[in-house]
Formats: structure tokens, sequence, C-alpha cells
């Protein structure tokens, strides 16, 4: 019984070596990360964790860590950022109304809700337009743009030139 515990043991630091491993490949290459990649990889190393001889610690902190009064206003705002929620949606989470979530907002951020989220939106969109080669209206939609005439009025009111022109002047076609 006792060599079959060591070899539970082994076999699990074993496993949990070879996801971190394979976590290695998106830091490389983050540009191929995704929403869905990520939900699976948090799920792939809480069923991990939840299998080592530390099992009871590990579900101790993990409800501690996923416990809704532990989520403080700028990670439920970060969480969001690409989103297509509403103001009064990230004040409901936040269990504020609007007047008090936006005072509460512009104290921690020193901007609007709205200004800060787009400008973030926009710097995303710039990465993935140095990264990638999605197609602009892709990279729109990943972040959270509704449709690409606002996307690329709103890239051309920040960087001063089209999303398109940006690529290629990264790109040393321009």
């Amino acid at each position: 019984m006792i060599l079959n515990k060591s070899s539970e043991k082994i076999n699990n630091d074993f496993l949990i070596q070879k996801y971190i491993e394979g976590l290695l490949f998106y830091f490389e290459n983050p540009s191929l990360i995704n929403e869905d990649i990520l939900v699976l990889k948090v799920k792939e190393i809480i069923l991990l964790l939840s299998q080592t001889q530390n099992s009871e610690s590990i579900q101790l902190i993990l409800s501690q860590l996923f416990s809704p009064t532990t989520y403080t206003f700028k990670q439920i705002i970060e969480a969001n950022l690409f989103s297509q929620l509403t103001i009064e949606e990230l004040a409901q989470q936040n269990n504020l109304s609007v007047s008090s979530f936006k005072r509460e907002f512009a104290k921690i951020y020193h901007d609007t809700p709205a200004n800060y989220i787009k400008t973030k939106k926009l710097e995303k969109a710039a990465e993935l337009l140095k990264v990638s080669n999605q197609r602009i209206t892709e990279i729109a939609f990943d972040c959270g743009f509704n449709d690409l005439a606002g996307f690329t009025k709103s890239f051309t009111s920040k960087y001063n030139c089209s999303p398109t022109t940006y690529r290629q002047k990264l790109n040393g076609l321009d």
C-alpha cells in the first residue's frame, strides 16, 4: 500500500511537471492563447492538484481563491475588459450603483470606465496586429468591438492610422 501511495505521488509530480512544460508553449506563443484554452488549462491544473497528497489543503486554497468575497474591484474590471458587459452590469458585479461604480472607477483608474476600457481594447488590438496574422475583423471582435467600422474609427483616432496601415508599418510594408 505504501508503494502504491509513493508511485501515485511520483505520477502526480510527473503529470504536474508535464503540465508546466505544456504551459511554456503558450508563454512562447501568446497569440495562440484564447479564453477557451485558459479555462481548460485552469481546469486541468485544478484536477491535477486535487489528486495530490495535499488535496485537502489544495481544496481549501481553491475555495478561498474562488470565493466571491475575494474578488476585488480591479479584478472584476480586468476580467471583463474585453467582454460586452455594460457599465450597469459591471456596477452590478461590484455590488455598486452606477454612480458609485463610476466614482470608484475614477478613484482607482483616474479615467472614465468607457474611455479606459476602450483604450485597453485598442491596446490589445494593436498588440494582436503586431504579433498575429489574424484578420482585422477577427481582431476587432476578439477585442470586444461590435463592428469593424467603429473599431477602425476608434483605432485611427488613437494611432493616427488605420489598422491595416498600422500592421503594414510594423511589417515594413509602407
